[in-house]
Order: C-alpha cells, then structure tokens, then sequence
C-alpha cells in the first residue's frame, strides 16, 4: 500500500482545468513532456545557479535580449498576437519575477542535458 502511495506521488498527472497552476504549461505540453519524472528530481533542476556551475551562469546573463523574445514575454494570451515587447521599465519586482522563471526554464534545460539517457527529457539541444 504504501509503495504504491509513493508512486502515485512520483506520477505527475493533468490536473483539473479550473486547478491548472498557468495556462502556458497546458501549451507546452508539460505532462506530456515531463510525465514520467520524479517531481522531487525537477525541482532540483530548477534551483538557483551553484558556485561549481558558471557555464550554467553565463548562459542565464545576457546583455541584449532578442526583439522576438520581448514580445513573447509579454505574450498574455496563446491565440492573440502580441503588439507590444515586453517592457523593461516595468516595475522592478515584475522584472524579477520574469527573470526567475527564464532563469528556471534555462536551468532545467542545461541540467537535464547531464541527465543519464534513460532518465532524461525527451529532447535534445543542438548547436543552433
């Protein structure tokens, strides 16, 4: 009883509609995506830059951010084409609320490229 507790609880699953946490995750796919991981083992992809990782740093700090990347940013709805980029004179506490989530995404991505093969992703990263 209690083994299948805990795999239940490793299972990430849809939620309801009306419990969905972000509309933008339900686009991507993530249960799909991210279905048969541990939930305790993702979280650990996405916590904050170690000291032993300044690769990881360096792909998270960029100088000049891409047009195109602006205006998916302040992308509100999926259907709706976005008129305006995303504005950096927001509020400073909006900013860094984007800028973790950006930093999470790109922290999953370079960590789960470590992962071994069996366990990871089904994606790959390519040059481009």
């Amino acid at each position: 009883m209690q083994q299948a507790e805990e795999e239940a609880r490793r299972q990430i699953t849809e939620p309801e509609e009306a419990r969905e946490p972000n509309p933008w995750l339900r686009r991507m796919g993530w249960v799909e995506h991210l279905g048969a991981l541990d939930p305790k083992e993702l979280r650990a992809l996405v916590v904050p830059v170690k000291d032993d990782e300044p690769e990881l740093d360096y792909h998270c700090i960029r100088l000049v951010v891409g047009l195109e990347a602006l205006f998916e940013a302040n992308r509100k709805e999926v259907d709706k084409d976005v008129r305006i980029p995303f504005d950096s004179w927001m509020d400073i506490t909006i900013i860094k609320a984007y800028t973790k989530v950006y930093k999470q995404l790109l922290h999953y991505i370079f960590r789960s490229k470590d992962i071994e093969p069996e366990k990871r992703p089904g994606y790959k990263l390519t040059k481009r």
